[in-house]
Order: C-alpha cells, then structure tokens, then sequence
C-alpha cells in the first residue's frame, strides 16, 4: 500500500461562523478503506466512496443524503506467516443509502440508515490542548486531545487537520484518519482508513490529482500485504518487545478490555507495561501505511 504525503505550512485562521450545510458544498467525496476480520486473524478488504446526493427533510430539518459505493477487494490475508487462511474469497457491490448529514456551525450532524434520531458526528471548534468531543459514531475516549493544528488547501478555504495525541487526525469537511463516520480508535474486528477526499471531482488529501478514483487506481493496489506483528514476551511482567515487519513503527496505543487508552508511546519498540494491572489488553501498532493489532496478556 503506498503513503502519500502531504504537507503542509500554511496556517489557518479561526472559523467563527459557518452557514448551514456549508461543509457539504461542492460535492465532497470520501474513499475509505474498510478491513473487516470476519474470521480472526483472516482479513477482507473494502474500497467504499461515501458521496452526497441531494436533500432531505427530517424534522423540519434540511440534510444531505449519504450514500456508498464500492466493492470488496476480494482479498484474504493474515498478519501470522504461521497461518493459512482457508476461507473462500468473495466479490460483492457495495452500493446504496447510508445516511443523513447535517452541518451548522461547526458541529456536524448525522442520522444512520435504519436511524430517527441524529448524533453528533463532529464538532470542528476545537484549540490545541481540547478534548475530543464524544461522538456516538466516531469517538467515545473523551480522554484524547489535540496535539497540533495544520490546514490543508483547497480552491474553496482552508480545511483544518486537528493532529490528535493518540493516532491519527480529524479534518474539517466531517472526516477523521480513519474514515467518515467510522470509529476513532482500534475495535477487535473492524479497522478503516481515509484514503481520498475530493470536492467537485478533484482530490485534495492526501494528494492533489483528478479525482479520488484515478489516484486509487494508479497509486493503490492491494496486493497481499507482508506485514506481522509480534509482541515478546506475551505473556508479560514488566516489557514488551514490539515488532513490526513489513512496515515501519510510528505509534503503539494499549487498550484495556473496555477500550480504554491505558498507555501509548512513538516510534520506541520497547514498551513498559510493568505499571498495567494483570489482565487482557489490545495493542493498537501504527505503521506509515498499515494499523495492526495483537490481543496482549498482563501477568
């Protein structure tokens, strides 16, 4: 999977006041990379394009219809070389209605398909140090903060990037590193990433091009991915070695069973969990280009 790279030095000013609907102007697109562990550790891929597609009105309230199109990338593979994953692959469309959305100001809105009620999907008005605000869909560990503000271009204002303290980033326009409405953090079965985001047919993160689908094509592919985590000693006491093949260490993250961040570190692949209560843990690793996740025994 190739990174892309952008950045970016150009600061942005604060954002007082935004109109209704005024982040879903000019035909936002989001492609996400879904991968779904239906059959731990085998691991199934999915390229979905969340895309607006007119109105509606709920509660005397004016939201943009969400909509996905995709397909399953047909590929089966797991992070132990030690293991054969002997289910059988599948092709399917993934295509249809998703979903409300509703900005003002700058907090937005959403209503699931299937849902009555709308949850608070983002709230944009945030200064270094604020805490993430809990969000039913997409962040519940009220505990992470912003650590730095960046700002990305587009022909239509500047977007703001709200580098997160534990991995990954929120940016305006209702979308965060690991998707649109798609959970901030790692879960036993389910990881996503923002791979594109484009406004009138024109991709703008993470790279300028023509649109999302041409730079996905010619810059992505899914080959099977060669990488493995391995956590030594597991169980363990007092450290944890954590390695990573097939890619290069940017972050570790510990969960506790309750999806709590009970630790988290850089780029260090010696981990301290001498202080951590004995129990089950889940250590979230971050690579340049992949999110790998191993179950961790304290004693």
């Amino acid at each position: 999977m190739k990174k892309f790279i952008l950045t970016v030095t150009i600061s942005c000013a604060a954002i007082t006041s935004r109109a209704q609907n005024e982040y879903f102007q000019h035909n936002p697109e989001w492609t996400v990379l879904e991968a779904w562990s239906q059959s731990y550790p085998c691991v199934s891929y999915d390229t979905v394009t969340f895309y607006l597609n007119g109105d509606t009105l709920i509660n005397s309230l004016t939201y943009k219809k969400l909509y996905a199109r995709g397909t399953c990338q047909n590929v089966w593979w797991s992070s132990n070389p030690n293991f054969s994953c002997s289910l059988t692959p599948f092709n399917y469309p993934y295509t249809g209605y998703t979903g409300a959305l509703r900005s003002a100001g700058t907090v937005v809105y959403f209503i699931h398909d299937g849902f009555t009620s709308e949850d608070t999907l983002y709230d944009f008005n945030l200064q270094v140090g604020s805490h993430v605000p809990h969000s039913n869909w997409t962040t519940q560990d009220t505990s992470v903060t912003i650590a730095s503000i960046d700002s990305v271009y587009t022909p239509y204002g500047y977007l703001k990037k709200f580098n997160l303290s534990s991995t990954g980033y929120l940016m305006e326009g209702a979308s965060s590193y690991y998707g649109l409405y798609h959970y901030v953090g790692p879960m036993m079965d389910f990881s996503s990433w923002l791979m594109c985001y484009s406004l009138n047919d024109t991709a703008w993160w993470p790279q300028q091009g023509p649109n999302c689908d041409a730079i996905l094509l010619a810059e992505h592919e899914l080959p099977v991915p060669e990488i493995s985590l391995k956590l030594v000693p597991n169980p363990a006491t007092d450290y944890v070695e954590v390695m990573l093949t097939g890619a290069t260490l940017q972050s570790v993250v510990v969960y506790d069973v309750f999806g709590k961040v009970v630790k988290q570190q850089g780029d260090e692949p010696k981990l301290f969990v001498g202080d951590l209560t004995p129990g089950i843990y889940f250590v979230h690793v971050s690579g340049e280009t992949s999110v790998s996740g191993s179950q961790l025994i304290i004693e």
